[in-house]
């Protein structure tokens, strides 16, 4: 029988909607009709189970047509057959219009913002006080004399105290 293209349509729109179940449905009657119909193989390979159906179906498919080049490189990315030279489709790299120089006049002025200067002037400022302070304020803390500081006297306690 002849290929069914609205069934075939109609799988698609399905795949395409998630509806896998309806989309093997509908390719399972029309493959019931016409069993050498690559185009049905390669769409039931998107809708099957299990990796090893869907090699099958990718198998079948180029058994029916030896040069389909989607079962073909179906089966390459399953790793079931070898890659050719001719699946292969290299997509050129798109070109760009790169500018040699950057004219001075497009030059954006360099400048820092006010708020910017001011924070790294303090920066600049706590640091070098905080240096200084370790260098020459601990200074006089090193220089001194023992001192002679007493001692509380004793004082008279109510309880007990050993002898």
């Amino acid at each position: 029988m002849p290929v069914d293209e609205s069934i075939i349509k109609e799988a698609r729109k399905a795949i395409e909607q998630g509806d896998r179940a309806r989309a093997k449905d509908l390719l399972t009657r029309q493959m019931r009709r016409d069993q050498d119909n690559p185009e049905v193989w390669l769409w039931m390979s998107a809708v099957v189970d299990t990796a090893k159906e869907r090699a099958y179906c990718l198998r079948e498919a180029l058994r029916i047509d030896p040069g389909n080049r989607a079962a073909k490189r179906g089966l390459a990315m399953m790793g079931e057959l070898a890659p050719e030279e001719q699946t292969v489709e290299l997509q050129p790299m798109p070109r760009r219009n790169w500018q040699a120089r950057i004219d001075k006049s497009e030059r954006p002025p360099l400048k820092l913002p006010g708020k910017k200067v001011f924070l790294y002037g303090g920066v600049g400022i706590a640091v070098l006080v905080l240096v200084g302070y370790a260098i020459f304020g601990t200074e006089n803390r090193r220089n001194r004399q023992a001192q002679f500081v007493p001692s509380p006297y004793p004082s008279a306690t109510s309880s007990p105290t050993p002898i």
